[in-house]
């Protein structure tokens, strides 16, 4: 024999229809009486989400490129929330999403200066001197010929500018 149902009055139901998206379910339950779990179902039945997306802007995602290489999520999220606040606050969960969708990576060389960087304003852990970890060594092919080594003050952009301008330089004494 199938469980009885309580019927929701219809004010009860017109109640809650119009103030789910103002008010937690918390708030709803305290004044109309009903659990937490009937109003979330009662809403799902009705056709109503409550999900809260938000687009990224050009300019937001253009700053992620551009920084995501340097600053961890944790700091990006800091970025975010003063330059761009919304409704819900941004997390770091929000950028490794976005980073993810976007198929951008940091490198070992990339992961390492972020962690120094937390380290040396104590929220890594205090630097440890004895175990003081070593860069890890990253190589930027220019060419056949060509290969770089990377070290943490390292500007891949400048390198690449700096070669370029040197090749030219050679091929105008030949």
């Amino acid at each position: 024999m199938p469980k009885p149902t309580k019927i929701f009055p219809k004010e009860t139901e017109q109640f809650i229809v119009e103030n789910h998206l103002h008010m937690t379910y918390n708030q709803l339950q305290e004044i109309t009486g009903i659990s937490v779990t009937r109003i979330f179902k009662k809403l799902k039945s009705l056709g109503f989400k409550r999900i809260h997306k938000t687009s990224w802007t050009k300019e937001q995602v253009d700053f992620l490129k551009n920084n995501f290489r340097r600053i961890g999520n944790k700091d990006l999220a800091v970025i975010y929330n003063k330059k761009w606040p919304k409704e819900i606050a941004w997390k770091s969960s929000n950028f490794k999403t976005k980073l993810k969708y976007m198929k951008l990576k940091r490198n070992k060389l990339d992961l390492f200066c972020i962690k120094e960087s937390y380290r040396k304003r104590g929220s890594w852990g205090p630097p440890d001197l004895k175990r003081n970890p070593k860069p890890p060594k990253v190589f930027l092919k220019l060419d056949d010929r060509t290969t770089i080594i990377l070290t943490e003050k390292s500007n891949v952009d400048t390198i690449i500018e700096r070669y370029q301008n040197r090749n030219k330089i050679h091929k105008s004494f030949k």
